[in-house]
């Protein structure tokens, strides 16, 4: 007699798996069901620069509708910091320029909102060179002063 053992079968457990598919569809299809993104995460109201330059969300019969404020803004070069606000000049409706910082132009905006006798429509005049990110900042701040028609355009050379 050799002092070896028979190997045993090994148990091998069962494992039911219509139960377990059946629980992670109804899971799936909860999760599906309660999602409900924001509505900032799913649309921005603006409208881009064409080749008749800015194409406002609303238009005339006789051409673009007229922009109640413009934002001026532009970029820092070979500095360091390219793509950074370098400076946001405000120009209101009737031509008086104001150069503010992004901590100023909210409270300025809703001054200029209110003595425009609630005018809706704004204009960004952004930098090429500017980075979207700041752009969108800016727009933040003239969609919380009350500004719901934002359009963009180009900058006047320098």
């Amino acid at each position: 007699m050799s002092g070896k053992r028979k190997a045993e079968a090994l148990l091998e457990p069962e494992l039911p798996i219509t139960p377990m598919l059946d629980m992670s569809f109804q899971i799936l299809f909860f999760f599906v069901m309660i999602y409900h993104p924001s509505a900032l995460e799913v649309q921005l109201d603006l409208a881009l620069a064409g080749r008749d330059g800015p194409v406002p969300p609303r238009q005339l019969i006789d051409g673009p509708a007229p922009t109640d404020v413009t934002v001026l803004v532009r970029t820092q070069r070979n500095c360091g910091k390219d793509g950074a606000i370098s400076q946001i000049v405000v120009q209101s409706p009737n031509g008086k320029e104001e150069a503010v910082t992004l901590s100023e132009l909210g409270p300025e905006l809703k001054v200029l909102r209110a003595k425009a006798g609630n005018g809706k429509d704004i204009k960004i005049l952004a930098d090429g060179k500017l980075k979207w990110a700041f752009v969108v900042k800016v727009m933040d701040v003239c969609h919380a002063a009350g500004f719901a028609d934002i359009s963009f355009g180009s900058p006047p050379a320098e």
